[in-house]
């Protein structure tokens, strides 16, 4: 079973490695040749995990997810736009050698546990067909495409609305 714990400094290497290696699958919006784009990312989980802000000054945090002690994978989320009851899956990755083994399921379900009663957003590039398909089987759906990216929502469970 994984185990979910608050990221630190000491994941930086962990967190920034899945990223990389995700960017140059397409999976993220980034180039992850370009030195630059790869010193601003560094810097946006660095600002994460820190002081709980990305740069946009949009509320983030970033958790790490262990199997025995071995990090397995990591999840950044943050607000969808500053102070809103939305949120936004910023970055989820399973390291690249514990992929296809039922961990991103894992740790999508543990978030929409912990997110069952807001809006949760995830923006894919079009090559990410994995992580569209696993959005669709947890119940997301398309809202939109923006910019490259199509944009997947699951409406958060309706309080006002219970009977």
């Amino acid at each position: 079973m994984l185990v979910e714990r608050s990221a630190k400094l000491t994941d930086l290497g962990f967190i920034n490695s899945c990223i990389l290696y995700g960017a140059r699958k397409g999976h993220y919006s980034f180039n992850a040749e370009n030195p630059e784009m790869v010193k601003a990312m560094k810097s946006e989980t660095r600002s994460v995990i820190s002081d709980g802000l990305l740069s946009d000054k949009r509320r983030a945090s970033a958790s790490v997810f262990t199997l025995q002690h071995d990090r397995v994978g990591m999840l950044i989320m943050c607000e969808a736009m500053p102070d809103s009851r939305a949120y936004e899956i910023y970055a989820l990755s399973v390291a690249k050698n514990h992929q296809h083994k039922g961990f991103g399921r894992q740790i999508l379900d543990r978030l929409l546990e912990h997110f069952i009663y807001h809006d949760v957003h995830a923006r894919c590039m079009p090559v990410s067909e994995t992580m569209k398909k696993l959005l669709q089987c947890r119940g997301f759906v398309f809202y939109s495409e923006d910019g490259g990216f199509e944009t997947y929502v699951k409406p958060g469970f309706d309080t006002c609305n219970v009977a």
